[in-house]
């Protein structure tokens, strides 16, 4: 495959905008597994912030990207869109450092689980993990770093606004800010029941359950150390792409935080 992208991605606290290419070869190993190895360079920089930068952040907020990656997966779904049983599991390690300004290492593992439980109720469940590290003396890019909250994570936070954070000066008011700085650590976890509400229409109702955080340099992954929430939502299978509408309400409410979160959102289920 062969690919090229712009993309700009509007945050709370900056934007990140990005050009760059990739390319990667792939073979099946075995039945169900496949080998991907990929090259991606990118041109990224962090721009338009609300806030002060925090340090040591503002020493890396651009610059070339230039990595090489190897993907092991294994796929067992019956259904690539719509899977009602199987496994999904992957391994995807990138290391970045062929050249370019930002050296680091990460790895990400995902596990997913489909079963038909009874009559026509789906079971989902799904893991995350990851990690990251930077290869040089400066920390890990804002731009590279681990968030969570919003609608592929924890759907009763807002977008990123889950992991480490320090207080900064906000720029319009000059009062403290909570600046959310991300993670070099990952750990999501999502459960899932899915049911047809309409066939003929491909509409169906769905509650999950939602648990995971980021952790900082200075913490370790920690199952005690997680926000949870709830919520239900309807899916439907339209004519322009799958549409997600879920209402996620948190169970560790913290400061600040809003009673529901509404998701919306158009692509592949989970």
């Amino acid at each position: 495959s062969l690919s090229g992208f712009r993309t700009v991605n509007v945050y709370e606290d900056f934007n990140r905008s990005s050009f760059g290419g990739s390319m990667s070869f792939g073979r099946r190993v075995f039945e169900n597994s496949q080998i991907l190895l990929g090259y991606q360079i990118e041109d990224v920089k962090a721009t338009d912030f609300n806030t002060t930068i925090p340090a040591p952040f503002d020493q890396n907020l651009s610059g070339l990207t230039s990595s090489a990656s190897l993907s092991l997966i294994r796929d067992t779904r019956n259904n690539r869109l719509f899977p009602t049983d199987g496994t999904y599991l992957s391994a995807v390690n990138e290391f970045a450092g062929l050249g370019g300004d930002n050296d680091y290492y990460r790895i990400i593992g995902n596990a997913r689980y489909y079963h038909k439980l009874f009559w026509k109720i789906i079971g989902k469940a799904n893991a995350t993990i990851g990690y990251i590290n930077s290869l040089n003396a400066l920390p890990v890019p804002l731009f590279e770093r681990f968030f969570t909250g919003g609608v592929n994570s924890l759907r009763g936070y807002e977008l990123r606004s889950v992991g480490p954070s320090v207080q900064v000066v906000d720029v319009p008011s000059g009062q403290d800010s909570r600046f959310v700085i991300g993670g070099d650590k990952l750990l999501i976890f999502n459960v899932e029941f899915e049911v047809p509400l309409y066939e003929p229409a491909g509409v169906n109702v769905v509650a999950f359950y939602d648990a995971g955080n980021a952790y900082g340099e200075n913490q370790t992954y920690d199952l005690t150390n997680m926000l949870h929430d709830y919520g239900f939502g309807l899916r439907w299978n339209s004519p322009f792409g799958p549409m997600r509408f879920e209402w996620g309400f948190p169970i560790n409410k913290r400061p600040g935080d809003n009673s529901v979160i509404f998701n919306f959102t158009i692509g592949s289920f989970f």
